[in-house]
């Protein structure tokens, strides 16, 4: 089964991903209150409201807006954006909470609480799922930065003392919200992979013969048919070989049905050895095989036929030796089935004329 280590650029880069959604979200939220904010300021005629606070709100609009266009890079995964998308995740929750910090002081004049501190610094460790060490530094630098500001805009030595101890428990807090998450990402991702692959093995199992691990007849219709579906329009060629071993209803007969399953596994692997890795092999049922080419030349088809043939005879059981006898139709605009039908007929032509070969039918124009 996968670690956890082997898909963990995989894993950041999802991550960090969702976290640019969610912080973003935040983002535009902030940014819709503190303008809504700045314009009630503006319009305020209490000199409380003036000054320096609509500089600072003024400042937070525009990290704001930076933010949010550096966290749309990373939600659209621009490469640049990607490659540093520990630091912009960790740049931009770092700057929403500094500026809540700095709202905060200036709000002292006002409300003497420190609410909007709390509420955005729960909002963006809940959405930032970062790594215990990059969120320790930033709770840790943003905490003093609090505690020491603090006693630069806040003249009351209760409010003081109060607002650094309700600071202190709310960043520990956020510290293990932040850890909680990370944790649940972690899981949620490794179970995403379980899932991921017991998939897969399902697919795999309903698409592949079990003997021999070649495709079954029901994968083999439907591949071809999609390379068909693409052919029409790209004109593409397609040939569809049946091939059938010689006399191994005898070998099953004689020798048993073990030693007989280990042939057809040892003849699918020659097959997949000496075709190309974008042709398709599976096992149409019993001793017959079926191999799609696409996109390629009948001199192609002929080199990979011959030598495949070539390579089975000389393979060297203790019991017996190995032939086929295959039929190979070029696809001419007909359905499927009369493909396999031609492709059939083939065959049996070689069957009757000494088995051991192989028929491969020239490319004619495709008449749709």
């Amino acid at each position: 089964m996968n670690t956890f280590g082997e898909f963990q650029k995989d894993f950041i880069r999802q991550l960090n991903k969702e976290n640019a959604k969610r912080l973003q979200a935040i983002a535009l939220i902030i940014l819709l209150v503190v303008i809504v904010q700045t314009l009630v300021y503006i319009i305020n005629d209490d000199p409380l409201y003036k000054g320096a606070l609509i500089i600072v709100k003024l400042i937070i609009i525009a990290a704001g807006i930076a933010a949010v266009i550096a966290l749309q890079f990373l939600k659209k995964e621009v490469k640049s954006a990607v490659k540093h998308s520990n630091l912009i995740i960790l740049i931009c929750a770092s700057l929403m909470i500094l500026f809540a910090i700095i709202n905060t002081f200036y709000a002292q004049g006002i409300s003497n609480d420190i609410s909007i501190f709390m509420l955005v610094l729960v909002a963006v460790v809940s959405a930032s799922r970062m790594d215990y060490r990059s969120t320790l530094i930033m709770l840790t630098v943003n905490y003093l930065i609090f505690a020491v500001g603090m006693s630069f805009f806040q003249e009351n030595a209760t409010y003081l003392f109060s607002h650094r101890f309700n600071g202190a428990l709310c960043t520990l807090l956020a510290y293990f919200l932040s850890r909680m998450f990370y944790r649940y990402s972690i899981k949620d991702y490794k179970d995403k992979l379980d899932i991921d692959q017991k998939n897969k093995k399902l697919l795999e199992l309903s698409e592949k013969d079990d003997l021999t691990g070649l495709y079954n007849r029901r994968t083999i219709y439907n591949r071809l048919e999609y390379l068909i579906d693409e052919s029409r329009k790209t004109k593409k060629s397609v040939y569809l070989g049946i091939l059938d071993l010689d006399h191994f209803k005898d070998i099953n007969d004689r020798y048993g049905h073990l030693y007989g399953d280990e042939v057809l596994r040892t003849i699918s692997n020659k097959i997949l050895t000496n075709v190309r890795t974008e042709d398709i092999v599976g096992r149409y049922g019993g001793d017959e095989f079926v191999i799609v080419f696409h996109d390629i030349d009948y001199e192609s088809v002929n080199t990979i036929m011959e030598r495949l043939l070539m390579e089975v005879n000389k393979l060297d059981f203790d019991k017996c030796k190995l032939s086929f006898s295959c039929g190979v139709a070029v696809w001419n605009g007909e359905s499927s089935e009369k493909l396999f039908e031609r492709a059939d007929a083939f065959m049996y032509d070689v069957k009757k004329l000494g088995k051991n070969d192989v028929k491969i039918e020239q490319l004619r124009v495709v008449t749709q």
